[in-house]
């Protein structure tokens, strides 16, 4: 769903959308002077000789200029509002009048408070706007995991001969090729990604193309695929609707006129809609022009989209944090950028057990009790002493981690007959707002004090 369609449904018109406030505008300052000019010029034609109805006693109209800017902007907007009307005064004013302080401290006062209400809430939008997106994604990317999996479910009937590859084989590879990407380069291992996809996808002709000011530039080719052309008919359709197209895709305009030259386009698009580039397939095998292997593709092409925006604070993560998994440094470095940048605060939850006859069984007996969207790490193994789960809880406050801890301590004291004291269960809890989250967390899973 676009924009355009979200304000329909909300019912929303241009002319609530003209009074509405807006948490970025260009014209914000332009506006501030212009409209406390109109409303000055208004109630001087209503009433010339004391526009700013200082002396009439009635209600001071010419006020509603500036409170309607510091609604819709905030303070400072309000603040200069006012300073155009208190300019205004002095051109206005008969040279013997008296400068009205009550009036205009009253005023101020007013504006001051349209304005600081109306900044709260532009505050509290834009954390309601940041959670919503970050779920949002979290949905996105749980939809295209439940996806993978039920590909592979289906890959697992086909014979083994004819398709020796697994979908989990091209999961694998691509997690092991972003791991060990190069930085700097907006589609990164382009190359590696696209013999991956050749091998799994039985491509024989492709490119992939980074789209720089309209102009497509090659960033990797398998066999020789002809250069594409801007106004491709498939390649037209692909970019507009944002999804796989291919010769058979219904309503896509490929005639004499406008001819194409390749069998498939796809979109390299992440979770959040953004565009990195193209794959313009022009060779693969009729048979493997089906369902299930554009399916693949484009599934593929998600989950190299969504690793190449990871920022290189992931790899930072997993040099601080050793052994740090690539999922989890990617959910811990977005939770810890929602806490500085917005205050909303997650818990990371780690729970080291000590040498037990039962350890395995209780580590496999805990990782079973994670919420549905936490992002679970185990560490360590073996006699080691540092073995245990790192339980990444996005979006959790005090009350849901203390929840979490006194329901796992209840399980295993249902299942092991122990609190955490005599399963030698140690738990830690590690706040985002924490001033080093990592360097603790790094501490804690090598076996070192966590204070």
């Amino acid at each position: 769903m676009d924009y355009r369609t979200q304000k329909e449904l909300l019912g929303e018109t241009r002319l609530s959308a003209l009074f509405s406030p807006l948490l970025a505008n260009r014209w914000l300052w332009l506006e501030a002077v212009i409209i406390p000019v109109i409303g000055i010029g208004l109630c001087w034609l209503d009433s010339p000789e004391d526009p700013f109805f200082i002396n009439k006693g009635e209600f001071p109209w010419t006020w509603f200029a500036p409170v309607m800017v510091a609604l819709r902007y905030g303070v400072m907007a309000g603040f200069a509002s006012t300073g155009v009307l208190l300019i205004g005064w002095f051109f206005l004013a008969t040279p013997d009048a008296a400068f009205p302080k009550l009036y205009f401290l009253a005023g101020l006062i007013m504006v001051m408070i349209a304005g600081e209400y109306s900044t709260t809430w532009r505050t509290r939008l834009r954390r309601v706007g940041e959670l919503n997106a970050y779920l949002t994604e979290r949905f996105t990317r749980i939809m295209n995991q439940l996806n993978v999996l039920r590909l592979s479910h289906d890959q697992l009937e086909h014979d083994l001969i004819t398709q020796p590859a697994t979908l989990r084989d091209a999961l694998y590879e691509l997690r092991m090729l972003m791991a060990v990407r190069s930085t700097g380069s907006s589609l990164p291992a382009a190359q590696e990604i696209l013999i991956l996809l050749a091998h799994h996808c039985q491509l024989e002709a492709a490119a992939v193309y980074e789209i720089v000011d309209g102009s497509y530039v090659q960033r990797a080719k398998l066999g020789d695929p002809p250069p594409v052309k801007a106004n491709d008919s498939l390649l037209e359709y692909s970019l507009e609707k944002r999804t796989l197209a291919h010769l058979q895709t219904e309503d896509v305009a490929i005639g004499a006129d406008l001819p194409t030259d390749h069998l498939v386009v796809a979109p390299i698009l992440t979770s959040g809609d953004q565009l990195l580039g193209v794959l313009v397939v022009t060779r693969m095998p009729f048979f493997a022009l089906n369902e299930d292997t554009l399916r693949t593709l484009s599934l593929l092409l998600g989950l190299y989209a969504d690793s190449v925006v990871v920022s290189d604070d992931v790899g930072q993560v997993m040099t601080r944090v050793p052994r740090c998994p690539y999922d989890f440094a990617d959910e811990l470095v977005k939770l810890i950028r929602m806490q500085r940048d917005f205050g909303i605060n997650s818990h990371v939850v780690v729970m080291q057990f000590a040498p037990h006859p039962e350890r395995v069984d209780m580590i496999l007996f805990a990782t079973r009790l994670r919420r549905r969207f936490d992002v679970q790490w185990q560490f360590g193994g073996g006699d080691r002493e540092s073995t245990g789960i790192a339980n990444l809880m996005p979006l959790a406050s005090d009350i849901a981690v203390r929840g979490y801890l006194e329901r796992m301590e209840g399980a295993l004291k249902d299942r092991f007959g122990g609190d955490f004291e005599t399963l030698h269960v140690r738990p830690y809890v590690i706040s985002m707002e924490q001033h080093d989250p990592l360097a603790v967390l790094g501490r804690i899973v090598t076996g070192e004090s966590a204070a």
